[in-house]
């Protein structure tokens, strides 16, 4: 296969037939394959082998957990509710050890999720040691009743910050498992089965809606769940690129999913809905000097016209957590010509990398 070469395999029900779409180039081949037509590296690969670590007669492993600074160290879990060792949570009835996730902050810390669903028990079985085991303290404080965590992941930057996909939707709790807060947000009530943290983004794989992603979870690092003053919280580096158009070979409605904001992800917190009061934010550049200026009111004498600039954008301003995306460039730029059609561009200039301020200011108090 050259390095042009992309293999989409696409698996209908019952596997009647496999569609195959080919992208060589800008050329896309499709066809079918018969079900009796397989494909195999065996032949390839005969000296690499699979390791089994054991143990030999333990049943199916439903979720494996390494420890990332303790090499020697593995979780398995098993359908017989055991955690490998034998270290199970005393009082866990048989269940299904559904996931297991180390902390990659304390040593000895793990967490594991059971669920007895097929035994029509849907109570939470969460737990969490500190001594690889040997103890284990159930952690369900704040999960809604007839509702149970699939999967824990606790944040790779603080200690403590976990996020839990549940049956019917997500959580996250800033206490080590202390107390569970209900943060669904725009996700559907869906079982979220699997989470990973990647580049600070979150992203959860559900049960029935694909694949959802929470866009930079700096805010939430940096405490905006309890933050109820002004302030605004440091985003992560971001990159310039243009957004793509989709999967190629699909329709329209299947081939695009929903970008990120198209710019610096801004978060702040507000103490209370600016309705009259003036909220701005400034963008300046390493020098000191406003680039950017937005705010939350409107332009009230702004008139549009054919071919002329467009209304500026307004900054969002409700109690509690607010997010903006500046889109890295300069201020937009009029002729300041009533009528005049321009064929243009009206946006002002890409910015050049580097190291930019934001400042958010509200009632003569900045962050």
């Amino acid at each position: 296969m050259t390095k042009k070469e992309i293999l989409f395999f696409v698996f209908t029900a019952f596997c009647y037939h496999i569609t195959v779409a080919q992208k060589t180039g800008a050329k896309i081949f499709e066809g079918n394959i018969s079900p009796t037509t397989s494909f195999t590296l065996d032949s390839s690969f005969k000296l690499l082998k699979w390791r089994n670590i054991g143990p030999f007669r333990g049943g199916r492993a439903n979720a494996v957990a390494g420890v990332t600074k303790e090499p020697n160290i593995f979780y398995a879990g098993y359908t017989g509710g055991g955690v490998w060792k034998n270290v199970t949570p005393k009082g866990l009835p048989e269940c299904l050890i559904n996931s297991i996730e180390t902390s990659p902050h304390q040593k000895g810390t793990a967490y594991v999720s059971a669920t007895r669903y097929k035994f029509n028990d849907y109570g939470a079985y969460t737990y969490k040691t500190t001594d690889y085991g040997e103890t284990w303290i159930k952690i369900n404080d704040g999960v809604q009743q007839d509702d149970f965590i699939r999967v824990i992941r606790e944040d790779k930057k603080i200690k403590g910050l976990l996020y839990a996909g549940a049956e019917r939707g997500f959580y996250i709790s800033d206490d080590g498992g202390a107390k569970w807060k209900k943060t669904q947000l725009n996700l559907p009530i869906v079982p979220v089965t699997d989470l990973i943290l990647y580049n600070n983004d979150l992203v959860a794989a559900t049960a029935g809606r694909a694949f959802w992603i929470l866009d930079d979870v700096s805010a939430i690092q940096q405490g905006i769940l309890d933050y109820k003053a002004l302030k605004i919280f440091t985003p992560k580096n971001t990159y310039h690129f243009n957004s793509g158009g989709g999967i190629p070979g699909l329709d329209a409605g299947r081939a695009i999913g929903q970008n990120a904001p198209d710019g610096v992800i801004i978060d702040y917190s507000l103490p209370e809905k600016a309705d009259t009061s003036t909220l701005s934010l400034q963008i300046l550049n390493e020098k000191g000097n406003v680039i950017r200026t937005y705010t939350n009111k409107k332009d009230s004498a702004f008139k549009p016209y054919s071919g002329g600039p467009p209304q500026a954008t307004v900054l969002p301003s409700e109690k509690g957590f607010n997010r903006f995306a500046w889109d890295m460039r300069t201020a937009t730029t009029s002729p300041d010509i009533a009528g005049a059609y321009v064929y243009g561009d009206y946006r002002g200039f890409k910015i050049a990398p580097g190291r930019y301020r934001a400042v958010l200011t509200y009632k003569n108090n900045s962050s």
